[in-house]
């Protein structure tokens, strides 16, 4: 039987001791034996005495995994998870450097390709005359975008006003099970090279970490919606998988195999330490 305040969970062969008392692990779901998953770590407290004794540890599994063995959710976790009134916490398990995929060729040639076309731009507006040297008078801009010309000494800089949550639709999320309605999740498909780190601490301090917001989700849509960002109060996660559902174009499953996981402090993205045990 697993210890009450550690719970052995083991992932890729590797065993992971993590706090059991109303944890879960962000990414994955749980599995020990029989045709259920679990969420939540402590759930085997809720099983007989029998089960209990034979309880050794759990299996960290993904949703491929589930749909593949036909698991049906546990009922205790359900319960626990429609309780409005019980907080969760998460913890995260580690990616495995062997896990990680190298960069593929065509990425390294597009982003060389990329590299040099910014370049021959910098060059160019670097040698374009100065317009302003012909100009006797000051203008008055007509949108926030353009150049504000205050006198003329002062620099001229862009008014810049961008944020990636003006993009966010919010999506229900419909139980399979049940098809009943359980919430809205916030999603925003936009450009990889548009989501800078200074973008993302905006995004999560005034848009993921609001009270009352499930999580949210950014689909690159130049890497076909195929890879992204997850997020949600607590924590964001680079470097996800997903994949689309045929019928459901807002419908996405998440792989957290090569995600790199972050904190937002004090204005900046910190990578989330680990602590592996074997």
């Amino acid at each position: 039987m697993a210890d009450s305040q550690k719970v052995a969970v083991t992932k890729n062969g590797k065993t992971y001791y993590l706090n059991a008392n109303n944890t879960a692990v962000f990414g994955h779901y749980l599995f020990a034996d029989g045709k259920t998953y679990h969420k939540y770590l402590d759930c085997y407290k809720l099983w007989s005495e029998e089960y209990q004794t034979n309880f050794t540890g759990w299996q960290a599994i993904s949703k491929k995994e589930i749909k593949e063995m036909h698991l049906r959710y546990c009922k205790f976790c359900q319960n626990r998870e429609d309780d409005e009134t019980q907080s969760t916490h998460y913890e995260f398990l580690p990616t495995d450097a062997a896990e990680k995929k190298p960069v593929p060729k065509w990425l390294k040639i597009f982003l060389f390709v990329a590299l040099a076309l910014l370049l021959i731009v910098v060059i160019g507006v670097h040698f374009l005359p100065d317009p302003s040297e012909d100009e006797t008078t000051t203008s008055t801009p007509t949108a926030a975008n353009q150049v504000v010309a205050v006198s003329d000494n002062s620099e001229q800089k862009p008014v810049v006003d961008f944020h990636l949550y003006d993009q966010a639709r919010d999506i229900p999320v419909i139980d399979t099970e049940t098809s009943e309605r359980k919430g809205t999740y916030s999603l925003i498909k936009t450009d990889s090279a548009l989501v800078t780190d200074e973008l993302l601490v905006d995004w999560y301090e005034n848009h993921v970490s609001l009270p009352g917001r499930g999580f949210s989700l950014i689909v690159f849509v130049d890497k076909d919606e195929k890879e992204g960002i997850y997020a949600l109060s607590g924590m964001i996660a680079k470097n996800v998988h997903l994949e689309s559902d045929p019928d459901d174009p807002y419908l996405y499953d998440v792989d957290f195999d090569d995600a790199v996981y972050y904190s937002v402090i004090d204005g900046n993205l910190v990578e989330q330490p680990f602590t592996i045990t074997d």
